[in-house]
């Protein structure tokens, strides 16, 4: 088991004065804190238009933390996938990755705030199927050469290469605490983050259905990892990574 922390959000409270740009170094100092301390991970979540300024720019966010640390893992918990161009999410992540070092875990989720949806245009009974094509166009884009994938989302082209390429895969982690979640993050992500208001109980429940997923599945039960959240206050939670946690890949490079 690993410790690490986060989630960064950036939110402010009503009664605090502080600028926005006051809040965004305090995140980096934590982050540099967190370096230093020998913790396992940071991590950044996101939504947008939230009144209280809730982090909306997790790229950005990450690759300015992977500027001010050297050795912990850096990842989106989550990011909302429905909502992204998956070239520019594909470009963006493996800069971030190459900038980290190898640190980086693309958490994604389906998301739920119908706002957030209709502000844009985004038909939110597609974010299942959206999630999916995106997470397909990713891996395809991080691979060798040509796109080759035919995305029912983007409209791309298979021929073009996108770049930059990761030095090695970026594992995709998967939110969510219904069990078609579960289940798909069983068969298709590397990780499952399991939300903070899970029991321990309900976290014990969704990893046995998970590695029954992958059993059935032909899976390796060992590739797959959890990341468990306990709330700690309003803005921000601790992360336990724990089951199977993958390899520090920067020491294959």
């Amino acid at each position: 088991m690993e410790i690490g922390t986060g989630l960064f959000t950036c939110q402010r409270r009503p009664d605090d004065d502080r600028s926005m740009s006051e809040i965004y170094d305090e995140m980096l100092t934590l982050g540099r804190a967190i370096d230093d301390s020998g913790l396992a991970s940071a991590w950044v979540s996101e939504h947008h238009f939230a009144e209280d300024g809730y982090l909306s720019a997790t790229m950005p966010t990450l690759g300015a933390l992977a500027a001010e640390t050297e050795n912990v893992e850096l990842g989106t918990c989550i990011a909302l996938a429905p909502l992204y161009d998956g070239v520019r999410l594909a470009e963006d992540a493996a800069t971030v990755d190459l900038l980290a070092d190898g640190r980086l875990t693309l958490g994604l989720a389906i998301g739920s705030n119908p706002t957030e949806f209709e502000e844009f245009g985004v038909p939110r009974e597609q974010r299942v199927e959206r999630m999916a094509d995106t997470t397909d166009l990713l891996r395809a884009a991080w691979s060798e050469g040509p796109l080759d994938y035919d995305a029912e989302f983007h409209d791309v082209s298979p021929d073009v290469s996108v770049t930059p390429k990761p030095d090695s895969d970026v594992p995709i982690m998967y939110g969510g605490s219904a069990k078609p979640a579960v289940r798909r993050a069983a068969r298709v992500a590397d990780a499952w983050c399991a939300p903070s208001a899970l029991s321990v109980g309900g976290v014990r429940k969704r990893v046995e259905d998970i590695r029954n997923v992958r059993e059935e599945e032909g899976l390796r039960e060992d590739a797959a990892r959890t990341v468990t959240k306990t709330t700690t206050s309003k803005s921000t939670s601790s992360s336990t990574a724990s089951s199977a946690t993958r390899k520090k890949r920067r020491g294959s490079r």
